[in-house]
C-alpha cells in the first residue's frame, strides 16, 4: 500500500473556495484499487479537486514518470472527505495508459498539486 506525504504546503483562496498547493511524495507500493488520502492531508476539510503534475522519480530513476488521479469516495454536497489515489504509467507514445498493477513501487514518486476544497 503506498502512503503519501505532503510538503511545501501553500494556503490560498480562489472565489469561493480554498487552494492549497505543494508537493505530494509517495512511498511504498501501489494497490490495485488505489491507495487512500483524505482532504485533511491537504489542510483541507472537504476535497472538489484535486490536481496533479506529473509524478516523477525523484531519487533512483528521474527519468520514470507516472500520472495520478484522485476518485472520491465519501462524496458529499461540498466535496469529499476522502478518496483514493491512482497511478497511470507505462504506455507507448499514443497509447492510452494503464493503471500501474498492483505492487508497483512509487517510493520517491513526488509531484505537485493543486487542491479546491472548505
Amino acid at each position: 500500500m503506498a502512503t503519501f506525504s505532503v510538503s511545501l504546503l501553500r494556503k490560498g483562496v480562489a472565489g469561493d473556495r480554498r487552494l492549497h498547493t505543494g508537493t505530494i511524495t509517495a512511498s511504498g507500493t501501489t494497490t490495485d484499487n488505489g491507495d487512500a488520502i483524505t482532504a485533511a492531508a491537504f489542510g483541507l476539510h472537504t476535497l472538489a479537486s484535486l490536481n496533479f503534475h506529473p509524478f516523477v522519480d525523484s531519487t533512483s530513476n528521474p527519468e520514470n514518470a507516472a500520472t495520478a488521479a484522485y476518485i472520491p469516495t465519501s462524496p458529499g454536497p461540498g466535496g469529499s472527505t476522502a478518496g483514493v489515489i491512482v497511478f497511470f504509467g507505462g504506455a507507448a507514445a499514443g497509447s492510452a495508459q494503464a493503471a500501474l498493477t498492483d505492487g508497483a513501487t512509487v517510493t520517491n514518486y513526488s509531484a505537485q498539486f493543486e487542491a479546491y476544497g472548505t
